[in-house]
């Protein structure tokens, strides 16, 4: 139980890391040459290059045929007020989906998720957009969660019994 308590306690300060408008442009680009160069190191790897082909292939239109890691054109556009941006629409106690399974204490993994991300901000969540694979048309999107629209944002990460929301 305390292992729980103790990786709650840390994904809620990951939450918290300094936000991304506190980056300076020099830190940026130093995550930014150690991504590209992790990007190189896995374009020697046969099962990197299957999995890059099978998604390109299967995903020509959603996001998901790109890679997660991202390309030197889309990293070569990242500035910090885009990421604080980003980071604003989804780092938020209201995008997040917790999963709880084995023999637990329901009700006391509910208080000790409030007592760690009560305090999170909420997320921007507008709707978005994706196209179809078939790129003929778009489909809206938005999470929806298994709680009332008043609860406090941690309620909605909270929520560990009932159906999963679609997204």
């Amino acid at each position: 139980a305390s292992r729980v308590s103790e990786g709650l306690r840390l994904l809620a300060a990951m939450m918290r890391l300094p936000g991304p408008e506190e980056f300076s442009e020099s830190d940026l680009q130093k995550e930014i040459q150690v991504v590209l160069q992790e990007r190189k190191q896995g374009q020697d790897s046969p099962r990197s290059l299957v999995n890059r082909v099978l998604f390109q292939t299967a995903y020509r239109v959603h996001p998901y045929g790109r890679p997660i890691i991202g390309t030197p054109e889309s990293l070569s556009r990242v500035t910090p007020a885009l990421l604080a941006r980003f980071h604003r629409l989804w780092y938020g106690a209201n995008n997040m989906t917790l999963v709880a399974a084995g023999n637990f204490d329901a009700d006391r993994i509910r208080r000790e998720i409030l007592a760690h991300f009560v305090s999170l901000p909420s997320a921007d969540t507008n709707p978005f957009l994706i196209a179809s694979e078939s790129g003929d048309s778009l489909v809206s999107a938005s999470c929806q969660s298994n709680t009332t629209p008043d609860a406090p944002p941690a309620m909605h990460a909270a929520a560990v019994a009932g159906p999963m929301p679609p997204c």
